[in-house]
C-alpha cells in the first residue's frame, strides 16, 4: 500500500469540452434496451482527448431505426450492415459536441454525428 496524503475535496472538477466537432473513439456500448413505445435504443461511451485529457461522453439513447444511429455507424466509416456492437468498438468518427446544463454542472452532449 501507499501512503498518500491528500484532501480529494480541494480537487476542482475540470471543465467541460467546448463546443464544436471532435474526434471520438468508440469505447463501449451497453446492451439494447426498448423504449416505452417498444422502440430499441443502446447507449454508447465515446472516448475524446482533449487537451492532453481523455474526456468520455456517453449518448445515453441511440434509437437502432434512426438517421442519428444511421450517422453514428456512418461517420465511423464503417458499412452499412451492423450484426454486433463488436464490430463498432474500436472504431473512430466525428461528431459536434455541445454544452449543456444538468444540476448544476456543464456537461457535453452529442449533437450530431458527421458522416464519413
Amino acid at each position: 500500500m501507499a501512503k498518500i496524503d491528500i484532501n480529494v475535496s480541494d480537487i476542482k472538477d475540470r471543465p467541460a469540452m467546448s463546443e464544436g466537432p471532435y474526434k471520438f473513439r468508440i469505447e463501449d456500448f451497453s446492451d439494447v434496451k426498448t423504449d416505452k413505445n417498444g422502440g430499441q435504443y443502446i447507449s454508447v461511451k465515446l472516448k475524446f482527448n482533449y487537451e492532453g485529457e481523455v474526456y468520455i461522453v456517453t449518448d445515453n439513447y441511440l434509437k437502432l431505426d434512426s438517421t442519428k444511429f444511421r450517422d453514428f455507424v456512418q461517420s465511423t466509416g464503417h458499412n452499412d450492415y451492423v450484426e454486433d456492437t463488436i464490430d463498432l468498438i474500436g472504431l473512430e468518427g466525428t461528431c459536434i459536441l455541445t454544452q449543456e446544463e444538468y444540476e448544476g454542472k456543464i456537461n457535453n452532449k452529442v449533437h450530431k454525428y458527421l458522416v464519413a
